[in-house]
């Protein structure tokens, strides 16, 4: 049954193991369809033009001190985000004289349990023709004073920290501990025989962001973004 929300009445909320045919996590409690229905188009428009699609999981903190969070800081994240993949793009185009086109999308959520600050739970979803891995995660002391790799190489992990370091104003030295890389990124591909089992893997891993659980109604804050196109 579809009930909704208290807060937020124009949010329906559900509890159920399978959603439009979908596995969906509801361990934690009920989830938030409208939140379904806007990870399914970002996946369906992510696969649309990049048909091997590769999805990165990570989540972003505030520092404990010395910091007041403001939800202008994912949206500065996402836009450095962004400048660091154009930057590589345009790099490789003169190197090579061609590079696979990459279009970022992304799914977030603010959440807030226990801890004084809220964080971020974030998916960014990129051609994996370009993108499949995180990288090595690096020492602090493999990064110079103004947060470039040593060796002059960047891989993922690096472009996620220097975003959010980038975003909040601080150093990535102060960025590490802050940004925390959840599990190994997962492909999918619609050529492949197994593409059903993997989306719906996929999907499953991310309903947990359409949980009701931890996030904060009423504070004028927004709990969900993601890409529109």
């Amino acid at each position: 049954m579809n009930i909704r929300h208290p807060i937020n009445p124009n949010l329906t909320m559900l509890q159920v193991p399978f959603w439009e045919g979908l596995p969906v996590q509801c361990q934690k409690g009920m989830l938030i369809e409208d939140y379904l229905f806007r990870i399914k188009d970002v996946l369906r428009n992510a696969l649309g033009e990049h048909s091997r699609t590769c999805v990165f999981r990570v989540d972003l903190k505030f520092p404990a001190k010395g910091y007041t969070p403001d939800s202008g800081a994912i949206t500065r994240f996402l836009s450095s985000l962004k400048e660091q993949i154009n930057a590589d793009s345009a790099r490789k185009y003169r190197e090579k004289g061609s590079v696979h086109s990459c279009t970022l999308r992304y799914i977030w959520v603010r959440e807030q349990n226990t801890s004084a600050n809220w964080h971020y739970h974030v998916a960014i979803l990129l051609n994996r023709d370009r993108f499949k891995d995180w990288g090595r995660f690096r020492l602090p002391e493999e990064y110079t004073d103004r947060g470039e790799v040593v060796d002059g190489s960047k891989n993922m992990a690096d472009r996620m920290r220097k975003a959010w370091a980038s975003a909040l104003g601080i150093s990535i030295f102060q960025s590490i501990g802050l940004v925390q890389f959840v599990d190994l990124p997962y492909s999918v591909s619609v050529s492949t025989s197994d593409f059903a089992d993997r989306y719906s893997n996929l999907f499953n891993w991310l309903s947990y962001f359409a949980k009701v659980h931890s996030k904060q109604y009423g504070d004028r804050h927004r709990n969900f973004g993601c890409s529109q196109s």
